[in-house]
C-alpha cells in the first residue's frame, strides 16, 4: 500500500503543477495584453 500511497501523491502533486503552471500562464498572458495595450497607447501621444 505504501506504492499506492506514492502514486496518489505523485498523482496529486502533478495536478497541482499543472493547475498551476495554468494558472500562471492565465497571469502571464493577461499581463502581456495589458502591457502591450500600455504601449500601444504610448506610441499614440
Amino acid at each position: 500500500t505504501q506504492l499506492k500511497e506514492q502514486a496518489s501523491a505523485k498523482a496529486e502533486v502533478e495536478g497541482y503543477r499543472k493547475q498551476w503552471r495554468t494558472e500562471v500562464n492565465t497571469a502571464t498572458s493577461e499581463y502581456d495584453k495589458e502591457a502591450s495595450t500600455e504601449a500601444e497607447k504610448r506610441k499614440k501621444k
